[in-house]
């Protein structure tokens, strides 16, 4: 079975081109490849966009030829500086990954664009003339830009992808919203997720390990999810709003117990929210009416799973940025389990933050 070595290489020096002569440019990159002897394979899966500041181009020039290594694509960087001039300027190479033993590379191609002035209308052309229109087309959306810029609204209604990096798990929950409310405005042919669902793949995991572990637990009463910082987190928020749509349970009002804010749900079931100031405890909590307890908390490099007494390590997901984005350029269908998360999410929001 044929292997990559692990990192990535370029099929020759990223070189400066005229905007109006990508394609003729990169034509010319592929038969100077080929006049070489060296066997080079031109493979493209999927059209990949990645938009940023300007001041975070590194963070792109870093992550598209590592996720080169997972898809081969036609990749696009794209970095704005709507403060500057305007301006164009374009730059074309190919990422390649070196087969294990053998003198021959798997190539894609790769072009960087650096549009300067008010870059809506200009951007949005160039990248409809760039990618290619047989494939599909997947956005990365950099935390550096506003989810409220018009160019990402204009991007979700012509791709079929669109990855933000607008929220971390830390981050307090209120900065779900604009987030949110740009998932509730997206066109159904796209599917939109952040990487906050990916982070919070781990914890989905290791709360469906531990029921299937422990399946006679009785009925479950509540659920406490345990956070740090002084306020519910974006990631609690997820963690508790896919709980309860994966348990079916409808929130009937928003409660506090304390200072502590609780979902009361039909049936007399709850979510509770425990900000924990900082300090340690991560986790996730399930009490049940016959007295059983279960929990899930995270343990530095490991989550803990607990029942009866009874504890044992389950190891954390890598959490990388390159590992979260190959992880959901993989998944092109829209995720149930997030559009119900996000949709109780977007009930209790408004009321949680008021709680």
């Amino acid at each position: 079975m044929e292997k990559a070595v692990s990192y990535p290489e370029q099929l020759a020096p990223r070189e400066q081109v005229d905007v109006a002569r990508i394609e003729q440019e990169l034509e010319e990159l592929w038969r100077e490849a080929e006049s070489s002897g060296e066997s080079v394979t031109r493979a493209t899966a999927f059209n990949l966009v990645y938009f940023c500041a300007r001041a975070h181009e590194a963070d792109g020039q870093f992550i598209i030829p590592e996720l080169a290594l997972a898809h081969p694509t036609r990749s696009i960087l794209v970095t704005l500086d709507e403060a500057a001039p305007p301006a164009e300027r374009a730059w074309v190479t190919a990422n390649c990954r070196r087969l294990e033993g053998e003198n021959k590379q798997i190539c894609s191609e790769a072009i960087s664009l650096e549009i300067d002035g008010d870059a809506t209308l200009r951007a949005s052309s160039l990248i409809h003339s760039l990618t290619l229109g047989s494939l599909s087309t997947a956005v990365i959306w950099h935390h550096s830009l506003p989810l409220s810029h018009p160019l990402l609204a204009l991007l979700a209604d012509s791709v079929e992808r669109v990855i933000t990096c607008s929220v971390h798990e830390n981050a307090p929950a209120s900065s779900l919203k604009p987030w949110i409310e740009f998932y509730q405005q997206s066109a159904e042919t796209c599917v939109v997720s952040d990487l906050l669902w990916a982070e919070l793949s781990g914890w989905r995991g290791a709360v469906a390990e531990l029921f299937d572990e422990c399946p006679d637990v009785g009925p479950l009463r509540e659920v406490r999810i345990h956070s740090t910082g002084d306020k519910t987190t974006a990631g609690a928020l997820l963690v508790g709003a896919w709980i309860a749509g994966s348990l079916k349970w409808k929130m009937e009002g928003i409660a506090l117990r304390g200072r502590r804010p609780v979902v009361e749900c039909s049936n007399d079931h709850s979510i509770m929210f425990i900000p924990e100031g900082g300090a340690s405890g991560e986790g996730v909590e399930f009490l049940f009416d016959n007295s059983n307890a279960a929990a899930v908390m995270r343990d530095g490099d490991n989550f803990s799973l607990t029942f009866q007494g009874r504890t044992r390590l389950a190891r954390a997901k890598d959490q990388d940025i390159k590992t979260l984005l190959t992880h959901e350029l993989h998944a092109w269908g829209r995720d149930n389990r997030l559009h119900s998360a996000l949709s109780a999410a977007q009930l209790w929001l408004p009321k949680l933050l008021f709680s």
